[in-house]
């Protein structure tokens, strides 16, 4: 199974965690590939779970994969490697909630952590735990516990997100400090009905059983925009 999607000058190819990706937007462009280094990570435990409406809403992973590739910036070509978070998400969603606040943390010691919480009626929340060698927990709606530091508002929207995090997560003795890079990482489009909300890089640092973490962070919020 694959996948070969494009839309004018953005294509992606490739499947079972082998992917190329590229883009021409004008004085920038890109061709990547990724390769997992990880197995897939079913998230919420088996893949899917009911999120406010009758049908599943399915969620899948490669939480750690290799990046290589050029990029061109004004017509200078360089060489680029890193790492990279799949996510593929589908399915049904309820109606009865405000919005979502997603975290994706990658640790420098070869472990990552998805947690979640949909924020409305039924305050839906959980998330994962990946091991080191690949294997992985899922971490029930109590299994963690996130305080806020600050807040940003946004200039564009008028709207106040929360921005800055404190994690626990008791079952791993994990408590890590999530900072955003920059303050103003807000999607956002004037047209009318199109969705706003914040989604960007952080830094990670904290403590694992008394031992020094760090890493980086990818955080979505959503909701906080009307």
């Amino acid at each position: 199974h694959g996948f070969d999607f494009g839309i004018k000058s953005w294509r992606m190819t490739g499947g079972g965690g082998h992917d190329k990706l590229s883009f021409d937007v004008g004085g920038f462009s890109a061709k990547l590939e990724l390769e997992a280094k990880k197995p897939v990570v079913l998230q919420y435990g088996n893949g899917a779970m009911l999120l406010g409406a009758s049908d599943p809403f399915y969620y899948y992973s490669y939480t750690r994969m290799s990046v290589s590739g050029t990029l061109i910036v004004d017509g200078v070509e360089k060489s680029v490697s890193g790492t990279a978070w799949m996510d593929h998400q589908w399915g049904a969603l309820g109606q009865n909630f405000d919005g979502w606040d997603w975290y994706s943390v990658r640790l420098d010691d070869n472990t990552e952590l998805m947690l979640f919480r949909v924020r409305g009626d039924q305050h839906i929340a959980g998330g994962t735990y990946i091991h080191a060698d690949g294997s992985y927990d899922e971490i029930p709606p109590g299994g963690f516990s996130v305080d806020v530091t600050g807040k940003w508002h946004s200039p564009h929207t008028d709207s106040t997100y929360p921005l800055g995090w404190v994690i626990k997560v008791p079952q791993y003795d994990l408590e890590v400090t999530v900072t955003p890079q920059i303050s103003d990482q807000e999607f956002y489009v004037s047209s009318f009905g199109s969705p706003k909300y914040w989604e960007g890089l952080c830094t990670v640092v904290g403590t694992r059983g008394g031992q020094g973490v760090s890493g980086h962070a990818y955080v979505e919020l959503t909701g906080y925009a009307k």
